[in-house]
């Protein structure tokens, strides 16, 4: 690197450093994003799973009663 002095090299860092926080801001906030998404996800099918559970042991409590 000929030429280049400390000047040039600290004004491109003085550049780049505001793109880089912005870009670990949106990493961040995606992270916080995909983790609740999951957690909104598992909690839907566990859901859905308590409640077939529910049905099938309610289903079998009404034909056990019926006997």
């Amino acid at each position: 690197m000929t030429g280049v002095t400390k000047e040039d090299i600290n004004r491109i860092y003085d550049k780049l450093e505001p793109i880089a926080k912005d870009v670990a801001v949106i990493k961040m906030q995606m992270e916080d994003h995909l983790t609740s998404h999951k957690t909104w996800r598992d909690t839907f099918i566990g859901g859905i799973i308590k409640i077939s559970i529910l049905f099938i042991v309610g289903f079998f409590s009404y034909i056990w009663g019926k006997k």
